[in-house]
């Protein structure tokens, strides 16, 4: 997820949102093997480097509002319509965020793949990981995911309830989703928009909002240790944001060295 991608992304959100005509957001990715990998860690290192991101504390932030990755997460969340994600291949970092964030998400056997690998380089998921994962699989499996880098399978992610469904081939996912979303679009607005709603009281009661807001200052703090630097560093040296590397990614963070 480059920078103009997540911009493109943020636009397309608020387009939605505020769009009358739309009752169901369907989002899947034109490349048969990624959905998106993670953020740009090119764009991550430089903000590093020109020192941009300073950790302020959480209480002086509560009424300063989310930062802009959080504020598409939780307008995707919160949205009057319906969003559903099509998570055919590799997922990671930003990109497992973000479809986390849909009401919905579908995928294919063997071929879904979920990753958040922000531990191994030094930081941590700052883009609502770290509060999305335990609500969607429960503390333990958050602390596995998170915690390990490890990769996890579309049948464990269907088992532990972060996939609704794995389909056998692509194909199969997307005429489900296509006869799912028709089926949802036809039944009254308010009626979905209101049960959707009342499902999400319980997460705002829970003030997910704060909990965002503490993540964000946590990230900010590890992004100015230099031992994140060298890691970021040496993930792209050994192939990191490259098709054959991304393939790879949990293999590729695991051994990096215990002195950086």
């Amino acid at each position: 997820m480059t920078i103009p991608l997540f911009l493109e992304l943020d636009q397309l959100i608020r387009a939605v949102d505020v769009d009358d005509a739309i009752q169901v957001f369907v989002l899947r990715s034109a490349d048969p093997e990624f959905f998106i990998s993670h953020f740009d860690v090119t764009a991550l290192l430089e903000q590093i480097t020109q020192n941009k991101l300073q950790p302020i504390q959480p209480q002086s932030t509560l009424h300063g509002g989310l930062g802009p990755f959080h504020k598409m997460c939780q307008r995707l969340k919160k949205m009057n319509k319906v969003s559903i994600v099509e998570v055919a291949g590799r997922t990671g970092g930003g990109g497992c965020e973000l479809a986390s964030c849909f009401d919905m998400r579908f995928g294919v056997d063997n071929k879904t793949i979920l990753n958040q690998m922000e531990v191994p380089l030094g930081i941590l998921p700052g883009g609502s990981g770290t509060v999305s994962w335990p609500h969607l699989v429960g503390r333990s499996r958050a602390l596995e995911v998170i915690l390990g880098g490890i990769d996890v399978s579309s049948s464990l992610a269907v088992e532990w309830g972060w996939l609704n469904r794995s389909f056998p081939t692509r194909s199969l996912m997307e005429q489900y989703v296509q006869r799912l979303a028709s089926r949802i679009a036809s039944f009254p607005t308010l009626a979905v928009a209101n049960a959707k709603r009342s499902i999400m009281q319980v997460e705002e009661e829970k003030s997910m909002e704060k909990a965002l807001v503490g993540e964000s200052y946590l990230f900010a703090e590890l992004m100015n240790s230099a031992q994140t630097k060298a890691r970021m560093e040496l993930f792209l040296e050994r192939g990191g944001q490259t098709r054959q590397g991304e393939r790879r990614v949990a293999e590729l963070l695991a051994p990096l060295p215990s002195k950086l």
